[in-house]
């Protein structure tokens, strides 16, 4: 019989996995979830449609009292979801899902999209921000790419 061993970042990795609570395992469901059914939805429609859509499910949800450790979590739970999931999501879907798990529990965000000409054309870039810190996107974010909204 051939034993099995485990690389120490398998090991790792597992070990992050074991210590996750309840909430952490929600988060990081639905995020596996709704990052796929996003990408589907900016496909399918567009993106005011989508953004109309998921604003219908944040009414009257949550606390506006979150701690800074809980918006730090779910922001680093929906980028491992990003990063592990069924596909893979471009920063678009990345910020719409954060921007609406943090609305589901009452935290105020500041969804950005923002564009850039370059000597290759035009890029466009989407990043949360709240309380003027980015979350998602990258630090740089602002500093690359001019805001639209």
């Amino acid at each position: 019989m051939a034993s099995v061993t485990l690389s120490s970042q398998r090991r790792n990795r597992l070990t992050k996995l074991a210590s996750f609570g309840a909430e952490d395992w929600r988060v990081l469901l639905t995020a596996w979830c709704l990052l796929p059914l996003i990408a589907m939805s900016l496909r399918m429609f567009d993106y005011p449609r989508t953004l109309n859509a998921m604003r219908r499910f944040v009414q009257g949800r949550g606390s506006a009292a979150a701690p800074e450790i809980q918006v730090e979590r779910v922001t680093r739970l929906v980028g491992v979801a990003a990063r592990h999931g069924a596909c893979r999501a471009n920063c678009l879907c990345l910020a719409l899902a954060v921007w609406w798990l943090l609305a589901r529990r009452g935290v105020e965000t500041n969804l950005r999209i923002g564009v850039r000409k370059d000597e290759t054309g035009f890029s466009a870039h989407a990043w949360v921000e709240r309380d003027g810190v980015v979350l998602t996107g990258g630090a740089v974010a602002r500093e690359r790419y001019q805001p639209m909204t």
